[in-house]
């Protein structure tokens, strides 16, 4: 699916209003049905040294995995937090300090 996210991902940013609609609703269907590998595919994306993924795909998945734990955003953390498995979250909190850890 990292192939996949990020191609949704570069759509997401798209100038195209109907392209980055199409995109937004694939990605919140596929939030809702697998939560757990998107965050593990997020996360992959971010912290992968050397990045597969431009800097644009980068920071879109850098804002998605950010937006799921945004507590103003719609699935945002409390309706996150109860269906997010705990190895994921674990996997979540080792992975992004080693992330942040080996940014250039």
């Amino acid at each position: 699916m990292d192939a996949q996210l990020g191609q949704l991902c570069e759509l997401l940013g798209s100038l195209d209003k109907d392209t980055r609609k199409q995109a937004e609703n694939h990605y919140v269907q596929y939030r809702a049905t697998n939560l757990n590998q998107l965050l593990r595919s997020l996360l992959h994306m971010i912290s992968t040294q050397p990045n597969p993924v431009s800097p644009p795909v980068k920071a879109m998945a850098c804002i998605l995995l950010r937006q799921l734990f945004d507590s103003n955003m719609q699935g945002g953390v409390h309706a996150a937090r109860t269906i997010i498995d705990a190895a994921a979250l674990q996997e979540l909190r080792h992975g992004l300090v080693e992330a942040v850890t080996n940014e250039p």
